[in-house]
């Protein structure tokens, strides 16, 4: 009698040793889940909402232009250790804000992600350097993003995952497809 309630103990550790393990895998290596904090990507993202990265999706290629990313937050003084950001600009775009408006390499961007003009004084201009990117939040008002205006290009090793799907609120479930869309 003991045997079998020892053995039987011992099936279920195993089974869950077993599946912490491949929960640990796959949040490891190939699934993340992440959460918003504030406001910086609205009107597309929401203050805490649960979201899903892929961070396979960078080991077998680059982010592109309007991927939604999860980043290791460059200001080391910053409370939030992680970021939730869109790409602007891949290595060798030339960015620019100038009167409230967003150029990639000297065009107009028309952005549906966005519903307002880039508030403050942002005038800049910058060629994203190999290895890098340019980051922003969709949130464009005055103050409300931690973006690359404020802390400048990303290194491509900081990008940990490509958002691709919103899992709470039941009620925003959504798909995201190419280019964040």
């Amino acid at each position: 009698m003991i045997n079998k309630f020892l053995s039987e103990i011992w099936d279920w550790l195993k089974t869950f040793i077993i599946a912490f393990a491949c929960v640990y895998l796959i949040n490891m290596f190939l699934f993340s889940p992440s959460h918003v904090n504030g406001s910086s990507m609205e009107p597309t993202l929401h203050d805490k909402q649960w979201l899903i990265s892929n961070k396979l999706a960078f080991l077998v290629g680059s982010p592109q232009f309007g991927d939604i990313v999860v980043l290791e937050n460059p200001v080391e003084s910053l409370e939030d250790e992680f970021l939730v950001k869109r790409v602007i600009g891949v290595p060798g775009d030339k960015i620019e804000i100038k009167n409230q408006h967003l150029y990639r390499n000297d065009l107009l961007l028309v952005e549906p992600y966005t519903d307002k003009l880039i508030e403050g004084d942002y005038d800049t201009s910058v060629i994203v350097p190999e290895g890098e990117y340019f980051v922003m939040g969709d949130n464009r008002g005055y103050m409300r993003s931690n973006d690359s205006r404020a802390f400048g290009t990303v290194k491509e090793d900081l990008i940990t995952g490509k958002i691709f799907v919103i899992i709470w609120p039941f009620s925003d479930i959504k798909v995201f497809g190419k280019g964040g869309q």
